[in-house]
């Protein structure tokens, strides 16, 4: 009933199992439950391609800035479901059988898995391309305990709140909206989840991002979401300009790790199997913002990561270009004159080794292309500062991480060289 690997390929002729759909997100924020330890989960999901099954994994555990958080909490899914936008059509979600499922304490599981969906439970036409669904759950913690979120809800429609059980109005299997409940709090993030499933042909893509504040989205605006897919730059170019053509994505990503918390996770290479392109961000924390950061560690880390990607079966290891670092006296960032690079971000210096080693690294092999960021968000000038126009904090807010501006901007240079990739 449980899963923990998933082995990426394809048997007895079915394509293998894969990320389908966007807005999947290991946890990385720990809230704090008093009384309110009831909670309503729904959250948007778009198809990158047409399926055959689809496998909704659950997860109990979070990274802190430094490592993967083992869960001390019991989670229990009293009632999962499936809602299909285009039909209203509910279809349960079970666990061998099951509608209520104990995510446990204390495990080195990725993910819990739903029973498999599979495609003849749907009624109307097949799954395609841009279909919406939304997961919904409804659950229940001890009072007084930890509850570990990541999945983004703050698009239309979405939410995640916490209630206290008394007014829990008892409904399950339900259309539309979370209903409102006396006493509920809000959150910007649901329960971490993985949207998976099997592609009815090949040549679809599942996008693994692995990456820290900057691949994660921090700076960009959360609430609303700006697209459905989620928030930064990565999300962002789940979708095009029109929020079609859907490209599957999952986010491995947690503000203010580096890349030391590869070193020796348990959890997040479970996930590996399930892509055929990662995008790789780290390393702005690991060369800080005083530039003291050790490179050739770094680079050796890098690496490894990507080799591991290489074993798990991924196709394509995509690596982005650090950004600008500068500071400004007057927190305004709106001029070129204002800034001024941090150490180790200037002209030469380890921001610019580093991007230079990208290059070489795709030269020899060991990834297959480097997004280039960078120049969509820096000065035409000078790459060590960032483009600004007059107006405060445009394309960033504190020096480090992209504004919404910022990120919209990216969103289509990563967008273009996914869609360069011939996946299988």
């Amino acid at each position: 009933m449980l899963l923990c690997v998933v082995l990426g390929s394809s048997v007895f002729g079915r394509e293998p199992l894969r990320i389908v759909a966007t807005g999947g997100r290991m946890g990385h924020d720990i809230s704090k439950i008093s009384t309110n330890s009831s909670f309503r989960h729904r959250t948007p999901h778009v198809l990158g391609g047409p399926v055959d099954e689809i496998l909704i994994g659950f997860m109990n555990w979070a990274h802190s800035y430094t490592a993967e958080v083992v869960s001390a909490t019991d989670v229990t899914i009293e009632y999962a479901w499936l809602e299909r936008e285009s039909t209203h059509q509910v279809v349960p979600l079970t666990f061998g059988g099951k509608r209520q499922f104990v995510m446990p304490a204390n495990s080195e599981d990725a993910y819990f898995s739903a029973d498999v969906i599979e495609s003849s439970v749907w009624t109307g036409k097949p799954l395609v391309q841009d279909e919406v669904f939304w997961v919904n759950i409804k659950g229940h913690v001890p009072d007084e305990s930890k509850l570990y979120t990541g999945t983004p809800a703050t698009w239309p429609g979405a939410k995640f709140i916490a209630y206290d059980p008394a007014n829990d109005p008892g409904t399950y299997d339900t259309i539309g909206p979370v209903p409102s409940i006396a006493g509920a709090k809000s959150y910007y993030k649901g329960i971490p989840l993985v949207f998976a499933g099997r592609y009815s042909e090949p040549g679809h893509f599942s996008v693994i991002g692995i990456g820290d504040s900057i691949l994660q989205g921090t700076g960009d605006r959360e609430n609303p979401a700006p697209v459905i897919a989620g928030f930064s730059f990565f999300n962002r170019a789940a979708v095009d300009e029109k929020g079609t053509h859907a490209i599957a994505m999952f986010n491995l990503t947690r503000h203010a790790v580096a890349s030391s918390c590869w070193k020796s996770p348990v959890r997040m290479p479970q996930f590996l199997p399930l892509a055929n392109v990662v995008v790789e961000e780290l390393g702005t924390n690991d060369i800080g913002k005083n530039g003291t950061g050790d490179t050739k560690a770094l680079q050796t880390r890098l690496e490894g990561i990507w080799d591991r990607a290489r074993k798990a079966g991924v196709q394509y290891v995509l690596r982005t270009q650090l950004l600008p670092r500068t500071t400004d006296a007057k927190y305004t960032w709106a001029s070129k004159a204002v800034q001024t690079p941090c150490p180790g971000w200037d002209d030469g210096g380890k921001r610019d080794l580093m991007n230079g080693f990208f290059d070489k690294a795709k030269s020899d092999g060991k990834i297959d292309g480097v997004v280039e960021t960078l120049g969509a968000v820096c000065d035409s000038t000078d790459t060590h500062y960032w483009l600004s126009n007059g107006t405060a904090k445009y394309f960033t807010g504190d020096g480090t991480h992209a504004s919404a501006a910022g990120n919209a901007a990216m969103a289509p240079v990563l967008r273009k060289a996914l869609l360069a990739l011939d996946v299988k």
